[in-house]
């Protein structure tokens, strides 16, 4: 695990016992978060057991036992170990640009936070927040509250009405682009929000800042 935090790629080892292993770093919002190893396998032939059993045979009083676990582990070409840790990698791979792996719940809320942030302009339901941070709906409602004492939706309007009102400051896009843009799909609901919010429609908000 040291070698593979201080490198990021992927890891074939032989362990004190002589058994193959590989390790690949798991990464969750650029962070390393965890590992994926496979194993154990041998590599080699039938004679390579010999080796493994008198490694292990000191933590084993009945050697028939061991000789009956140690025989039962697969034994491998190189280029087959290569090729089962290559497809493990590019798993660990997948699984750390997809941001996959189970939320911490002291940290659920602030990545909910950032996903909003980076998705704002896009539909965002709590049933897919949900099943991209692999929680239930309580748990993820109840940690964002008692994190930021407001709900998702509040904090998802919040920031796109936020990110409208730069967007009319320094745009030059209309109204009804603007609402598509940060996310509204009804205009209507958009203008009647942003009046809400700021005590003046975005039309009038827009051309107050251009006089």
């Amino acid at each position: 695990m040291e070698h593979v935090k201080k490198t990021g790629e992927l890891y074939i080892y032989k362990c004190h016992f002589g058994l193959n292993e590989a390790i690949m770093p798991l990464y969750s919002y650029g962070s390393l978060t965890g590992y994926l190893m496979m194993g154990q396998a041998v590599i080699g032939t039938y004679r390579n057991y010999s080796e493994i059993i008198e490694k292990s045979k000191e933590y084993f009083q009945d050697k028939e036992i061991l000789k009956k676990y140690i025989t039962e582990i697969t034994i491998l070409n190189e280029e087959q170990v290569y090729a089962f840790a290559n497809i493990c990698d590019v798993c660990a791979k997948y699984i750390s640009l997809t941001n996959r792996i189970q939320a911490k719940h002291d940290h659920l809320a602030q990545e909910v936070k950032h996903y909003i942030i980076a998705n704002y302009n896009k539909q965002i339901t709590i049933e897919e927040l949900c099943s991209y941070f692999f929680c239930s709906r309580g748990t993820l409602l109840n940690h964002f509250k008692s994190k930021y004492n407001t709900t998702i939706h509040q904090c998802l309007l919040d920031y796109r009405l936020k990110k409208a009102t730069e967007l009319l400051i320094n745009d030059e896009l209309n109204v009804k682009e603007i609402a598509y843009f940060c996310g509204f799909e009804d205009p209507n609901y958009f203008s009647k929000v942003f009046k809400k919010r700021y005590g003046r429609s975005p039309l009038e908000f827009k051309n107050n800042i251009n006089q």
